[in-house]
């Protein structure tokens, strides 16, 4: 028999404790902390566990709420479906069904009108299959390989180098752009969006972000141990190639072997960029529909929408 209990931020210990057990994989405390505590939006914490008859941790499913806006600028609140992670003990006892419907469940309740999510191949199935989910496109991702010193790759397998790094990154990023602030990304040909505006962008900080004016346009980027782009405003015919340039320069200075944007193919800056840099085909993208009110095959999404950015 299972126990089955909301999330809430005096449960990270056993999330951290399932992702240790389950795939011998460690996480930040913190980051998870700051991931689920969507609190500028009045919700969070938006999951289920379910604890076993010693009361350890069976399973987790976890959403993340964010708000969107429709064409006429309206908000809407929706998730990405996030974290879902069963023990290899109790694998095969329908926990991943139940406390996905638990979740939706909840979700519903607390007004969040639809789900978006970016699964594996292997979780993919039981999405669609077991719950219903509707596949609409995948991710195109734009890569831009790079010969350099990988400084990056160093300070993510090395923590106490990687927060020195991350200072000069900032300083070689700040050399060929100038600061902003108050920036709202948006794109305009879309029914729906999740607008980068200051509050999603300070929630976001759980990782550093650089928000910087490069070759004209606005970039929102952060380097892990490879340069992310979450988004661009303003890039245009005229001005990408001497953005791809600039970005290029800045990513072999800060020992970046790689550079990354992720969107999907009704994305407007999918248009320009396809002219420049062939995209791979990435991860396929799926909607749970909550209240059925809203269309939602025109949604935009960005690397920057995603947890991983």
């Amino acid at each position: 028999m299972y126990r089955y209990e909301r999330f809430t931020q005096d449960k990270i210990d056993d999330l951290l404790r399932l992702f240790l057990e389950s795939d011998k994989t460690k996480v930040s405390r913190e980051k998870f902390v700051k991931k689920y505590q969507t609190n500028y939006l009045g919700v969070s914490y938006v999951g289920y566990f379910a604890y076993d008859e010693n009361n350890k941790p069976a399973a987790f499913y976890g959403v993340i709420p964010t708000e969107a806006h429709n064409k006429q600028g309206e908000p809407v609140l929706v998730a990405q479906s996030a974290d879902t992670i069963t023990h290899p003990n109790h694998q095969k006892k329908g926990l991943f069904v139940k406390l996905a419907e638990m979740t939706y469940q909840l979700a519903t309740e607390l007004n969040i009108h639809f789900l978006y999510g970016i699964p594996n191949y292997l979780s993919y199935p039981g999405f669609v299959k077991k719950l219903g989910w509707t596949h609409e496109g995948n991710l195109q991702k734009f890569n831009i390989h790079l010969k350099t010193i990988p400084l990056g790759n160093l300070a993510k397998r090395l923590a106490a180098f990687n927060g020195i790094y991350q200072k000069y990154a900032s300083l070689i990023i700040n050399f060929p752009s100038q600061k902003t602030e108050n920036q709202t990304f948006t794109s305009c040909k879309n029914e729906f969006q999740i607008l980068a505006t200051p509050e999603f962008m300070h929630y976001k900080s759980y990782t550093p972000k650089h928000l910087r004016k490069i070759a004209g346009c606005t970039v929102w980027l952060s380097v892990d141990s490879y340069l992310k782009i979450g988004e661009i405003q303003g890039l245009t015919e005229e001005n990408a190639v001497q953005f791809l340039k600039t970005m290029k320069r800045i990513a072999f200075l800060v020992g970046a072997h790689k550079i990354v944007y992720q969107c999907n193919t009704i994305h407007e800056n999918h248009d320009i960029l396809i002219k420049h840099i062939h995209p791979e085909e990435e991860l396929p993208i799926i909607f749970k529909n909550l209240s059925n009110k809203y269309h939602i095959v025109d949604f935009a999404l960005k690397y920057a929408d995603v947890d991983t950015f």
